[in-house]
């Protein structure tokens, strides 16, 4: 999960940087290579194993490809380069809906609702011991469906100077405990943060005993107050949340003693986007700091900093981020937190250029198998349809990589019961899963 968490904020890194790089006219789009050198070494002994396998096929194979988005739609159509072959996939869609295709699927389509997507990784967690959860909470859609209720709860009190009664605010910390149970987006989301920060129950327990909080808190209620750069939750004298706006500098700041304590700000201009982020709460402490390229070239040093650490566990987490632009080229590698070691090198090239106007993708022109959805029968169906393609296109695959990538790659999924979730379903023998 670590890894794969990493090599994700690496990848937003580089979407970060070439964001701004885009055509102005037609459809902003980028064209890439990358190839990546793992150090298995320096990760934890309980991982090495696969890493060790995951090294081995860095170093034999290489990406490429082109990403082209404009009005909420998106296209990736990439390849995997190794020995003499060539592993094409095409994911496309919208924030919400994703569709996947490859000549490894044949004529089938599959497509991902993002709606499920924390349910799923929180299942799959729960059955299969999978670490899934951290990876779903990268997709920022998982954020904005969960608190998307909550938002629109508070909507009255995100603008305009006004008085909000206790009673008002009470009201408030009841509907968003309901929501908590009722609605599945933010109840699996609660669930998701808390497998991926090993936290448990804690966070549906804070929500829950919000009523409490606000009586305890706030018994004179709050005030709103707002001008042309600022927005103010003040509880007497006590400022509860500020969110200020000022040229190009973004600030937020809340302060809800033993519950939320967090201080964030952003500044972004046209070559970089610079900022800062602490927090302090029962589930998660973390200081983040970040300097990051918006524009091609990049021509200075780049870097992103998290430290946190689990109150419930005190399991620390640490991830360091160093890069630089070599004219087109983007180096990114992740250090060892005393900046020792390498852990991990991505080697990109990235060229701005103007596509071919995309589809304005919706869930209806996306279709193919909801592959969140596929379970016993369906997911045998599913894997008896592909299977053909599928298993020629592994086969070259599994020629061309090294054998310790294979062994690797055959220990994890025999570990996880992925192994035999998909004989099973090949075979049409239903799985309790």
């Amino acid at each position: 999960m670590g890894l794969i968490r990493r090599a994700a904020a690496i990848a937003a890194a580089l979407l970060l940087a070439v964001s701004s790089a885009w055509a102005e006219e037609g459809t902003p789009a980028v064209r890439f290579t990358l190839s990546a050198d793992l150090d298995a070494v320096q990760y934890p002994e309980a991982i090495r194993p696969y890493l060790e396998g995951l090294q081995s096929l860095l170093d034999a194979a290489s990406f490429e490809g082109t990403l082209a988005a404009a009005d909420g739609s998106f296209a990736l159509d990439a390849a995997m380069l190794l020995g003499d072959t060539r592993t094409q996939g095409r994911i496309y869609g919208t924030q919400s809906h994703t569709g996947i295709a490859s000549p490894l699927l044949g004529d089938t389509t599959l497509s991902v609702n993002h709606l499920s997507l924390l349910e799923f990784a929180v299942k799959g967690y729960n059955h299969l011991g999978l670490p899934l959860p951290g990876v779903a909470l990268l997709v920022p859609y998982a954020h904005t469906s969960a608190l998307a209720g909550i938002v629109q709860a508070a909507a009255p009190w995100l603008t305009g100077t006004q008085e909000v009664s206790h009673a008002e605010l009470h009201a408030l910390a009841e509907s968003i405990a309901a929501l908590a149970e009722e609605d599945r987006a933010l109840y699996y989301w609660l669930e998701a943060v808390g497998l991926a920060t090993e936290s448990g129950a804690a966070l549906h327990e804070l929500v829950r005993q919000l009523p409490a909080y606000v009586d305890a808190a706030f018994p004179n209620g709050l005030s709103v107050v707002q001008d042309d750069a600022s927005l103010r939750w003040q509880n007497g004298e006590h400022t509860v949340l500020l969110y200020q706006l000022d040229g190009v500098t973004t600030t937020l700041e809340i302060a809800l003693t033993d519950l939320l304590e967090l201080s964030a700000t952003l500044r972004q201009d046209a070559s970089f986007a610079t900022g800062s982020l602490m927090m302090n709460s029962p589930i998660l402490n973390a200081v983040v700091s970040f300097s990051l390229p918006t524009a091609l070239p990049v021509t200075f040093p780049f870097s992103l900093h998290m430290e946190a650490e689990c109150p419930v566990t005190g399991q620390p987490v640490q991830l360091l981020l160093e890069g630089e632009g070599r004219g087109s080229t983007l180096v990114i590698r992740q250090m060892k937190p005393d900046l020792s070691r390498t852990m991990l090198t991505i080697t990109a090239t990235l060229e701005p250029f103007t596509a071919d106007a995309l589809p304005a993708y919706t869930p209806e022109t996306i279709g193919g198998v909801n592959i969140l959805s596929a379970t016993g029968d369906s997911l045998s169906a599913l894997l008896h349809q592909v299977r053909r393609p599928m298993l020629q296109g592994l086969y070259d695959l599994l020629v061309a990589a090294p054998p310790v990538s294979v062994q690797s790659l055959m220990d994890a999924l025999e570990d996880s019961g992925i192994l035999g979730l998909i004989t099973d379903s090949m075979m049409g023998v239903s799985s309790e899963y």
